[in-house]
């Protein structure tokens, strides 16, 4: 018995081709699966943090890209977290020392700090939330950066919460940002109409 016949067929059961092609489906179909499980799992297997910091010493348009929804990068870009507060932004507090040789604070005036949290997750069971070089612990400095610029931080308080908590945080903040593009859109659409009215 010939192993492939005149026909083409494998032991004159199957053609070659189709034999392949069967093979390369159940490959791609198993790798499918296996994609969309560990996606699941590591969706899962995550630790989630509310993170409230204070970017300081902000330019006056710097502060004002800080907004509910603005996503946070890491410095390799991929996504670390959500902004899910709007600022409370306030001129930058420095201090100077006073004749009598005693600190007082000064507001500065053409310096603003901006006070917000947002939510970041990282791998399950790590001691530590890291980003980039850096861990993020309460009472240090250090940085942060979103698509539009890098932010200097003091991190305030970190406080740990469920999944299902994280979920719902990130789905309000995308809910406040589609109603505030929407009235945007509507405020946009209304003073267009005004001017163009006599």
């Amino acid at each position: 018995m010939t192993i492939i016949d005149e026909k083409g067929r494998l032991f004159g059961w199957i053609n070659i081709v189709d034999l392949f092609v069967i093979i390369l489906l159940v490959v791609l179909v198993f790798m499918t699966v296996r994609f969309f499980t560990q996606k699941r799992v590591s969706v899962e297997e995550k630790d989630f943090y509310i993170v409230k910091v204070r970017a300081t010493n902000l330019g006056p348009e710097i502060a004002e890209t800080i907004q509910k929804g603005l996503p946070i990068q890491r410095p390799d870009g991929t996504n670390f977290g959500t902004v899910i507060t709007d600022p409370e932004v306030g001129p930058t507090q420095v201090y100077v020392t006073t004749p009598q040789g005693m600190l007082v604070p000064r507001a500065q005036p053409k310096m603003m700090d901006a006070t917000f949290s947002f939510v970041c997750s990282v791998p399950q069971g790590s001691p530590e939330i890291k980003y980039g070089s850096q861990s993020l612990k309460a009472g240090a400095t250090g940085f942060i950066e979103s698509n539009l610029t890098k932010y200097t931080i003091h991190i305030l308080s970190i406080r740990s919460i469920s999944i299902e908590e994280a979920k719902e945080l990130t789905q309000q903040t995308k809910e406040g940002d589609e109603t505030n593009n929407t009235q945007s859109q509507e405020t946009t659409t209304s003073e267009q109409s005004e001017d163009t009215n006599p």
